[in-house]
């Protein structure tokens, strides 16, 4: 697994087959799926995950990355930045996470976000990055804000009809 960024607490790394048990018990954790409008996942969801995902980040160099805490090696959870639903046929970049039950109110997906922004307008060649939320998660809301997103409003986009963020290049 190579390293891909890295935070004052955390270690963003490209997802690899051997992440297959933690992500499973990350996206299979009703609590976590709640607001990201796919329900609790299977082994089979993983697989195919994992089958889109290695190959975008094996093109791109990014994607959507497992996340472990600097200090332990912990495994807490999954952010990255790509084209929207990794489907590289359409311009827009965005940036998601999700971090198990016991990691939320860390500070984590804050941390992670604002790196996120920081390395995409460094290293891609863009002005705009998008994020995309139910509209009753009000953390993820407050996270996105703390981080410089604008709330654009209600949208359909690739993942159902949710509140659209965007964040622009200074």
């Amino acid at each position: 697994m190579s390293k891909f960024l890295e935070t004052d607490r955390l270690i963003l790394k490209l997802t690899s087959v051997n992440d297959f048990d933690d992500i499973l018990a990350l996206r299979s954790d009703p609590k976590v799926q709640k607001y990201t409008t796919q329900p609790p996942a299977t082994k089979q969801d993983i697989q195919r995950f994992l089958d889109a995902v290695i190959p975008y980040q094996e093109k791109h160099g990014h994607g959507m990355a497992s996340v472990f805490e600097k200090n332990t090696g912990e495994f807490v959870g999954q952010a990255g930045i790509f084209h929207i639903g990794h489907y590289d046929l359409q311009p827009e970049i965005e940036i998601a996470y999700r971090f198990p039950v016991k990691h939320w109110g860390k500070g984590f997906a804050t941390e992670i976000t604002q790196a996120l922004v920081a390395w995409g307008f460094k290293y891609l060649n863009i002005d705009t990055m998008v994020s995309f939320v139910e509209t009753e998660n009000l953390a993820s809301r407050r996270v996105l804000e703390k981080s410089g997103f604008h709330h654009i409003g209600l949208q359909k986009c690739y993942y159902g009809i949710l509140e659209r963020y965007e964040i622009y290049k200074s």
